[in-house]
């Protein structure tokens, strides 16, 4: 069996590690993706198609965003039936995406994942005619989350054809580890200091400012932390300019990016994860791989109940949740995981992603589906 996974720009690394087993199970896997892609697909143990996509040959910036507003098809792969001739399955993303219609065109069996948890939030121009097509004519979809899986019933989907699998991530890779003292010496952390780790894109939903003004009361009880902030986006001189008027900048350390291959480093210089996300009209969290990959490592999680945080990080268990935008109760979060002197957290932390976040056995679920939705075919 032949299987072409196409994520357009949005292949990726961190979800493809759980691919990178189906081979085991009997499945010949191949990605397909334009030339020009958003992340780094290097280290992706599979091989890859490229080819381009339409808005290469737009350079236009205006144009650019006025033909994907008004059609949608700035994702569109060229010679995309002619690359998939041989493929058996076809396996996309998203049902409002051009490269999931294109799947769809083939009349090939194609198999839609779905992380978006917000009913109808793409019912809108110019994609509508897009979905319309996907949802009726898509063999089968895989629902990462089960708020994903009410979204798309809620769309009109029948729950026989909906499968709830999550995202796995590589537990041999992410593993716990010693601090590494190249790491604390590079971003000239203390040994004896305890790290609260953000990681994440640097935007006001993902919850950084309310993690900054916890961070700051906390420190009036605890004089020994570092807040080590991974990431980049448009708030960085915001936050940059809230560190200096809290007067933290010696507690804080910025690192603008990492490589995803040496992440898990990051990971294990950590005491704990603390991403505490807040959910917008369009946006909340729909997965959230960093809570998977600090539990791999056995670190626990702070964040909040919002979106499919819940079904990631098990409350009081493996973390603990908070309000969205509770500067208070994250602070008391904050306060449990750091004076808590057993290891419950980290060691339930890593149980749970060793039995339910596996990569090695989510690769397992996603080849029997395969198989299942062929024969039907």
């Amino acid at each position: 069996m032949k299987v072409g996974i196409v994520r357009g720009p949005f292949l990726n690394k961190w979800e493809m590690q759980t691919y990178e087993f189906l081979p085991k199970y009997g499945v010949d896997i191949v990605g397909i993706a334009p030339k020009k892609h958003f992340y780094d697909i290097s280290s992706i143990k599979f091989p890859i198609i490229e080819t381009h996509q339409l808005g290469y040959y737009n350079r236009i910036p205006f144009l650019k965003l006025f033909i994907q507003q008004q059609f949608g098809i700035d994702y569109y792969l060229l010679n995309f039936k002619k690359i998939v001739k041989e493929i058996d399955l076809l396996h996309t993303a998203e049902t409002f995406h051009i490269f999931s219609h294109q799947a769809i065109k083939t009349n090939k069996p194609t198999i839609i994942t779905v992380w978006e948890n917000i009913p109808f939030n793409w019912y809108k121009k110019p994609y509508m005619r897009i979905i319309k097509s996907t949802i009726n004519r898509a063999n089968h979809f895989i629902a990462i989350t089960e708020r994903a899986k009410n979204a798309l019933e809620l769309e009109g989907i029948d729950s026989s054809r909906i499968s709830v699998i999550p995202v796995g991530v590589d537990i041999n890779r992410f593993r716990p580890e010693d601090k590494d003292p190249f790491l604390l010496n590079k971003l000239k952390i203390p040994e004896s200091s305890k790290v609260i780790l953000f990681v994440g894109r640097l935007v006001w939903e993902k919850g950084i400012f309310n993690l900054i003004y916890a961070f700051k009361s906390i420190l009036k009880r605890h004089k020994n932390l570092i807040l080590l902030i991974v990431g980049n986006g448009p708030e960085k001189s915001r936050i940059n300019n809230l560190v200096l008027k809290l007067g933290i900048e010696k507690q804080v350390r910025f690192v603008r990016k990492v490589d995803y291959n040496q992440i898990q480093g990051i990971f294990n210089l950590a005491d704990l994860l603390c991403v505490p996300s807040i959910p917008t009209v369009h946006w909340k969290e729909q997965f959230g791989m960093v809570f998977l990959e600090a539990m791999s490592c056995g670190k626990p999680v702070i964040s909040t109940f919002s979106g499919s945080i819940p079904e990631v990080v098990d409350h009081n268990q493996t973390g603990v949740l908070v309000p969205p935008m509770d500067n208070i109760g994250l602070e008391k979060a904050l306060e449990k995981i750091l004076e808590d002197n057993s290891t419950k957290f980290q060691q339930n932390a890593r149980k749970l992603v060793e039995k339910k976040f596996n990569s090695y056995k989510i690769a397992k679920d996603i080849a029997n589906l395969y198989k299942k939705v062929i024969n039907r075919f």
